[in-house]
């Protein structure tokens, strides 16, 4: 964010942040979130959420997964650790999906791995 630094204001629908700096995500989201080494972005459209590992290699994050189709636009997620879930700690993602009107909450705890499961939403 060094790209903002400065003390005269930006021009109107100016982009003071530099093309050079681009990470590959573009147009990807219009929220994100990060929490314990991973990346959230929340698309609110047809990609709904993808899940960077920014933990190695923050300026070349990989792909762990994309939670998107069937109603998943994921406009807007929360992550949270060491939930108890009938007394085990989970890694939840905590999503609301917009265009379909759902909450989800889904088990991340071996997203790493590859592995993630949907433990509830509302209809």
């Amino acid at each position: 964010l060094r790209a903002l630094s400065g003390d005269t204001a930006h021009e109107t629908d100016s982009n003071p942040i530099s093309d050079s700096n681009e990470i590959g995500f573009r147009d990807r989201g219009h929220t994100l979130n990060a929490q314990d080494g991973l990346v959230f972005i929340n698309d609110a459209g047809s990609k709904g959420c993808t899940i960077l590992d920014a933990e190695s290699d923050p300026w070349n994050p990989d792909v762990l997964a994309s939670y998107s189709g069937s109603g998943r636009d994921c406009h807007d997620s929360y992550m949270r650790s060491g939930v108890d879930v009938n007394g085990s700690p989970k890694d939840i993602l905590f999503s609301a999906d917009g265009y379909s009107g759902r909450f989800r909450a889904i088990d991340i705890t071996d997203i790493r791995r590859g592995s993630w499961d949907e433990l509830a939403s509302t209809p």
